[in-house]
């Protein structure tokens, strides 16, 4: 992967012979055989899932080509090798295909579906869980701090909420972008109405554009 990122800067014929000096130095001449089969097997898998047809958006269709792919990487470069390269690609993109296919089965109640996703992400590998648990997390506090506001929770309360789950520096950052927040909705908000103001004024529309101009000078920094 390393040496194939220059292609387009270097021609392949250069990046092999890059490649090839690399694993000659590296390695004891039969590992070095063996890396450089690797290596063709890997272009040709390459050049072969080029050519596999675009998949139309629907989840049997994506399914087959995620089936079809698997089988190719592991014709191609046998099943320990396939795992090593594209193992965790596979288990997401399963994980994504059956997802889609219960997010799509009507036939499913909200409780089902929710229990049978759960049950389903349990199925990843641990660091698989963990990256989603962690893309997930800003958006599952956000979450439970608008649900504990309308109980009528104190600010104290929404920011040990936030010092447990991201510590004391990111609830300080967390405090000041919603700080940052209420202040623009204010501003936007008096612009919105002195702009209807304005529009109801009965001037003329280049002096209206005038007014307006000034006034989105006065009310927000330039690249807002």
């Amino acid at each position: 992967y390393y040496f194939l990122s220059a292609l387009g800067e270097e021609s392949l014929e250069d990046i092999q012979a890059r490649l090839a000096g690399h694993l000659g130095e590296q390695l004891p001449p039969e590992a070095a055989r063996q890396a450089w089969q690797l290596y063709e097997q890997y272009m040709a898998l390459r050049h072969a899932m080029e050519q596999l047809p675009e998949h139309d958006g629907s989840v049997e269709s994506m399914r087959v080509a995620v089936l079809q792919r698997h089988d190719m990487q592991q014709a191609y470069l046998g099943t320990e090798a396939a795992d090593a390269f594209y193992g965790l690609d596979m288990a997401y993109d399963h994980y994504m295909i059956e997802r889609q296919t219960l997010n799509e089965d009507e036939s499913l109640t909200v409780t089902e579906r929710e229990q049978r996703l759960a049950n389903l992400e349990q199925t990843l590998p641990a660091g698989m869980r963990k990256m989603l648990e962690d893309t997930r997390a800003p958006l599952t506090l956000q979450q439970r701090t608008r649900a504990l506001r309308e109980q009528g929770a104190s600010e104290a309360e929404i920011r040990a909420l936030r010092e447990q789950h991201f510590g004391p520096a990111a609830a300080d950052r967390f405090a000041a972008m919603e700080q940052q927040r209420a202040e623009w909705d204010q501003r936007y908000d008096a612009y919105r109405t002195q702009r209807q103001v304005l529009i109801n004024s009965g001037l003329s529309h280049t002096d209206q554009q005038i007014a307006l101009a000034r006034l989105q000078q006065r009310l927000f920094a330039e690249k807002e």
